[in-house]
Parts: C-alpha cells; structure tokens; sequence
C-alpha cells in the first residue's frame, strides 16, 4: 500500500522505489498493480453526470493533474500553468462534497472546451453551476468581468 501511494501521491518512478524499498522494479510494478486492483474492486464507481441530482446548486473547476511529460506529446502541456498533465473538470456541492470527477483530457484542453466534451450539462441546468471566468458563455453563474477601461464595480 506504502509503494502504491508513493507512486501515486509522490509521482515516484517505479525504478527509484524499486532502489528505495530493496527490490526489483518489476516487483514494484506487481505490487502497486495488485493495490490497484483490489481498489477497484472495493470502492463504489466514480459517479457519472446521469447520477446528479438536477435541482442542487453546485461549483465547477478545472484543475490540471500533473504527469510526466514526453516531448513527443505536446497536447499535455498546459500553457496556463507551464506543465504537462490532465486536464480534470470538477464539480462539487456548496458544501465541498464533490459529485462528478471527468474524463482525464490533455492539458492543453481549454476549461470549456473539457466540459463540453463531458455531456454534464445535458443532465442538469447550466445555471445550477457556479464557476470562475474561464466558462463564460456556458449559462452558468459566472463573476461579472470589469469592461476594459472601466472601474471595478461596487
């Protein structure tokens, strides 16, 4: 479990914790396999947009989970945040308890554009999410934008 986590949590190359923990890397690699495995079966399927419950309000992020990079894949980085990862949209109640969990998508995805790949809001109305600026023009409660020029509101 310890080797899983840190190759999960750390980002710790199967070699190295091969090197840390005595052993051989393909041992490394059987072992967080098998953690792996016995978690799918354990915990409950990550929720899908179907399974919301339309009449709550909720708040939708973007973040962008970091991986290693390969220079023969481009789409990873993420210009916004100068790394390569994933792209994962996700939506929580105003209490905190998250809900819906996307897809992973490259992360030069666009915030936008990665919640229309999700289909989320054919299962619930656009208005029910609050969000930050990157999703103006979806219908979703957004924070007003200052015009160029122009001072703060009040």
């Amino acid at each position: 479990m310890q080797i899983t986590i840190l190759y999960l949590q750390e980002n710790i190359r199967q070699q190295a914790l091969a090197n840390i923990f005595g052993t051989s890397q393909p041992t490394i690699s059987r072992a967080i396999n098998n953690v792996l495995n016995i978690l799918d079966m354990v915990l409950p399927p990550p929720p899908r947009p179907k399974d919301l419950r339309p009449w709550r309000l909720y708040v939708l992020d973007g973040t962008l989970v970091p991986c290693w990079w390969w220079k023969e894949t481009r789409s990873l980085y993420s210009g916004k945040h100068h790394k390569a990862g994933y792209n994962l949209q996700i939506l929580a109640d105003q209490a905190g308890e998250i809900f819906y969990i996307s897809p992973p998508l490259p992360g030069s995805t666009h915030d936008i554009t990665a919640i229309r790949h999700t289909g989320l809001f054919n299962h619930m109305p656009s208005w029910h999410c609050t969000v930050d600026k990157r999703y103006i023009g979806l219908g979703c409660n957004t924070p007003f934008k200052r015009r160029p020029g122009k001072p703060l509101l009040d």
